[in-house]
């Protein structure tokens, strides 16, 4: 009988634990918004913060339901939270569109500040070495400088039915 219980007592305790390890996940981009419904053109319930902590609740297909520490409740894309609290500084400028996407990539803000000027001193060292053409340069200069709104990113996703806005 004994050799019963340890067993099945050590099960039930592993399985608590990975329960209380699923149990939260972390917004990892900004402007992501909780939904009424699990589909990207749903109403906002309320705007999420970066970093903010959400209890899960339920998960469907690539949504997640979950409740706010405020206690507000709704979906939101899997592809804009993180199973683990984002351990990154946070940046200024254009938001995180893409989410995390269940990637744990990170960037210091050195890597995407120089990324914004164009290329890094190894790629421009490369670039030389392997004597690149000027108007290359300049051609990818041309498109650094373009810029894009969160809003038309937004309605490239929707009209592309892309990330949340997959059918």
């Amino acid at each position: 009988m004994t050799k019963r219980i340890i067993p099945m007592t050590l099960l039930f305790v592993a399985l608590a634990v990975t329960a209380l390890a699923a149990r939260y996940v972390w917004v990892a981009s900004e402007g992501t918004e909780l939904k009424n419904e699990p589909k990207g053109a749903s109403a906002v319930v309320v705007d999420l913060k970066l970093d903010e902590r959400l209890s899960v609740l339920d998960r469907a297909g690539r949504w997640y339901k979950v409740k706010t520490d405020a206690g507000k409740s709704g979906w939101v894309y899997r592809g804009r939270i993180s199973s683990q609290k984002p351990a990154r500084e946070k940046a200024k400028g254009a938001p995180g569109l893409f989410g995390s996407l269940d990637s744990d990539i990170a960037a210091n803000r050195a890597s995407t500040d120089r990324a914004m000027r164009g290329l890094s001193p190894e790629a421009e060292a490369y670039a030389k070495a392997t004597k690149t053409p000027e108007e290359y340069q300049k051609a990818l200069d041309s498109v650094m400088a373009l810029k894009v709104t969160r809003e038309e990113v937004i309605e490239f996703l929707r009209k592309g039915k892309i990330g949340e806005f997959a059918q």
